[in-house]
């Protein structure tokens, strides 16, 4: 698996509904050749002690580029 050539990050968002917790929002577009690819993505995260923080959700969702 490559690595993308061109990749954009847009639209971002990070809140924190409650203490221990982080959810971040994008949007992506990333190029490789002729294939494109953009998304709008959330990931959530826990803290699970003193700077160290883990992924409990991620989601990405194509969109038309």
């Amino acid at each position: 698996m490559s690595d993308w050539e061109d990749v954009t990050f847009s639209e971002k968002s990070v809140s924190r509904p409650e203490e221990g917790m982080i959810v971040v929002g994008y949007q992506v577009a990333a190029l490789k050749g002729e294939t494109r690819f953009a998304a709008v993505c959330t990931s959530v995260y826990r803290r699970k002690g003193h700077d160290d923080w883990s992924v409990v959700q991620h989601a990405q969702v194509a969109t038309a580029t």
